[in-house]
C-alpha cells in the first residue's frame, strides 16, 4: 500500500486532472470504467465496449499506450458494442475529470432512490457530493444507494465530509470513527487517538435509516471507511463482492521538494471499536459485475440488485424487477439555461428540438444516421457500410459508395 510520487502527480490527483483517454480495462480488453469528462467519455466509448483496434491495426497495450501518451494526436478506435464492429474517433488530452453522477430513481410503488457514483475521495469533491445532497435533499430520497465498486480511497477527511452527508440529521456529534496513529518525535515512538464526530453542513443533510454501497475488490481505504464508520448508526447493506480491506491510511512526507512518500502510519475503528478488516468487507447479495451495461442503468447487475433488495427486503437470487419498475427522474438541466430538462424542449440548446435529436443531451451531436449510438459528427462510418466516410462519396448511403454509384442526391 505504501508509495511514492511527484509532487506534480500529487497536485494533478489533487485537481482532479489526468491525461490520455480516461477508460480502464480489467484484464481484458473489455472497458470496465471511463472517466467522468474523459476523451473516452465525450468520443461515445462506453463501458462493455471491447477494443480489437487501434488505427486499424490489431489493439495491444503497447499500442493503446502509445497511442494514449501521444497527446491532441487522433486515433481510431474499433470496438465491438452488440455484437457489431464500430470505429470511433478519439484524441487524447490533458483533461480535468469529475468522480461523480449522482441521479434519482422512482419504483412504480412510488419510493424515491438517490444513486450516487462516487469514484475518488478527491479534494475538490465537496463540491460534487454538495450538489448530489442537495439534489437528494429536494426530491425527498426514502433509498440512498452509493456506487462505490472502483472506488480505492483518498483523502480521509473528504470520507468524513461524505459521512456528514448522510448521517449527521440523526446523529450529529457522535463518534464517526477514530484514529490511532503513531509518529516520532523527539526520538521518541508517539502514539495519538483522535475521534472524528458528525457535523452538520448546510442544508442538505438527508434523513435515512438504511443505506446500500455496491462494492467490489477495487473498493478500499476511505471507501471501507465510510461502510465501517456507518454500521453503528445505519442499517448498512452491501452488494456485489467483497472488499479490498484496507482499514489503515498513510501521511504524506516530503523526500524532497519534488517527491513524497506515503507509509502506513494509522488504523481506523468505528464507533463500536471494529476496524480489523484486512480480509475486507462483506457482502450481503454476492453479485457479479458483468459490465455488460451502464452503471446507471436500472437493470445493471449491481444496482438491479440494490433495487431489488430496496422493493423486497431479500436478494434476488436470480428473480428480476419488471423493466419499466424503476424510472429516472431527471432533474437535470444539462444546457444551463434555468430549464430542468423535464421540462425544456431543447436539452442541449444546439438548435433541434428534442424529439428530432438523436443525442438530445450532447450540444456536439443530433444526428445518427446508422443507428449505432455514435453520432455522425464522431464516427467515422456513418452509414456503416464498411467505407470510412473520407472514401465515401455517398457518406449517408449504405447502398452506395463510389462515384456515379448514386443518384447524386447526397
Amino acid at each position: 500500500w505504501s508509495y511514492a510520487e511527484t509532487f506534480s502527480d500529487y497536485m494533478k490527483e489533487s485537481e482532479q486532472e489526468e491525461s490520455g483517454f480516461g477508460c480502464y480495462f480489467n484484464r481484458t480488453t473489455i472497458i470496465h470504467f471511463i472517466e467522468i469528462g474523459s476523451p473516452c467519455e465525450s468520443a461515445g466509448l462506453k463501458r462493455g465496449d471491447e477494443l480489437i483496434k487501434i488505427n486499424n491495426k490489431e489493439a495491444t497495450s503497447e499500442s493503446f499506450w502509445k497511442a494514449k501518451t501521444n497527446d491532441g494526436v487522433e486515433s481510431i478506435f474499433t470496438v465491438i458494442r452488440d455484437n457489431k464492429n464500430i470505429d470511433i474517433k478519439i484524441t487524447p488530452s490533458v483533461y480535468n475529470y469529475k468522480v461523480s453522477k449522482n441521479y434519482v430513481f422512482t419504483s412504480s410503488s412510488g419510493k424515491k432512490v438517490g444513486y450516487l457514483i462516487y469514484n475518488g475521495f478527491s479534494a475538490l469533491s465537496s463540491v460534487e457530493i454538495d450538489e448530489a445532497f442537495t439534489n437528494f435533499k429536494n426530491q425527498n430520497i426514502d433509498e440512498l444507494i452509493l456506487d462505490l465498486r472502483y472506488n480505492g480511497g483518498g483523502l480521509v477527511y473528504m470520507a468524513q465530509y461524505l459521512l456528514d452527508k448522510i448521517a449527521s440529521f440523526n446523529f450529529e456529534g457522535d463518534v464517526q470513527y477514530t484514529i490511532n496513529s503513531k509518529d516520532i518525535k523527539n526520538g521518541k515512538l508517539v502514539s495519538t487517538k483522535e475521534e472524528s464526530v458528525f457535523k452538520k453542513h448546510g442544508n442538505n443533510n438527508i434523513d435515512i435509516s438504511r443505506v446500500f454501497f455496491l462494492t467490489s475488490e477495487n473498493t478500499a481505504s476511505a471507501s471501507e471507511l465510510v461502510i465501517n464508520s456507518l454500521k453503528p448508526y445505519l442499517d448498512v447493506k452491501l452488494i456485489g463482492s467483497r472488499t479490498h480491506g484496507k482499514p489503515v491510511g498513510m501521511t504524506g512526507r516530503y523526500i524532497s521538494s519534488n517527491y513524497l512518500y506515503w507509509l502506513i502510519d494509522l488504523s481506523m475503528k468505528n464507533a463500536d471499536g471494529n476496524g480489523d478488516y484486512f480480509s475486507g468487507l462483506s457482502v450481503d447479495c454476492d453479485v457479479t459485475d458483468t459490465v455488460s451495461l451502464q452503471r446507471d442503468d436500472p437493470k445493471e447487475d449491481l444496482l438491479h440488485e440494490a433495487l431489488y433488495y430496496i422493493e423486497n427486503e431479500w436478494c434476488s437470487n436470480g428473480r428480476k424487477l419488471s423493466d419499466d419498475f424503476y424510472t429516472f427522474v431527471n432533474f437535470l438541466d444539462i444546457d444551463g439555461d434555468g430549464i430542468l430538462n423535464s421540462e425544456d424542449d431543447d436539452d442541449d440548446n444546439d438548435g433541434v428540438l428534442d424529439v428530432n435529436d438523436s443525442f438530445p443531451e450532447d450540444p456536439s451531436e443530433s444526428i445518427d444516421t446508422d443507428n449505432d449510438g455514435i453520432g455522425n459528427n464522431t464516427d467515422t462510418d456513418d452509414d456503416n457500410d464498411g467505407v470510412l466516410d473520407s472514401e465515401d462519396f455517398y457518406p449517408l448511403d449504405s447502398n452506395c459508395s463510389k462515384q456515379n454509384q448514386g443518384d447524386g442526391s447526397f
